[in-house]
């Protein structure tokens, strides 16, 4: 029991999620993405992420480090907060195309308690103003 209810079971599933939008320079080093798509099995989501540049990336020429949070808000207003660490490669002026990996760090209603983790994958069009990613793992609730 968890106060006066019974205590839930966990439940982990597997996660994939395709998000699409507004890519911005927000100042030196950061930026953001704004944007919605599809995620499985929790359906459409909304996306608002952040992103700060933390140092330079020695898997690509140029490469560029970057710690990006991103809260997801699902149908009747549930968030998963997640937050991935990432190493963006050029692809052109202002255009990346970046992996990583994500881990929960917070959420709210039926994710107030998730955990889990995932990789990421994406790239981003600064001048297009543009950006997709992918994300897939499992998370548990």
């Amino acid at each position: 029991f968890i106060g006066d209810r019974p205590a839930q079971a966990s439940t982990r599933v597997a996660f994939q999620s395709s998000l699409r939008g507004k890519a911005t320079i927000t100042g030196v080093g950061r930026f953001a993405f704004t944007g919605g798509g599809s995620s499985s099995p929790f359906k459409a989501v909304r996306n608002v992420g952040k992103i700060q540049m933390t140092g330079v990336g020695v898997s690509c020429p140029g490469g560029i480090v970057n710690t990006n949070v991103e809260r997801l808000t699902f149908g009747g207003g549930d968030t998963l907060t997640i937050t991935s660490l990432d190493v963006g490669c050029p692809r052109g002026p202002l255009r990346f195309r970046g992996r990583g990996t994500w881990t929960v760090t917070g959420g709210t209603g039926r994710f107030a308690h998730a955990t889990g983790s995932g990789k990421a994958e994406g790239r981003a069009d600064f001048v297009a103003q543009t950006f997709e990613m992918h994300l897939w793992g499992s998370i548990t609730t």
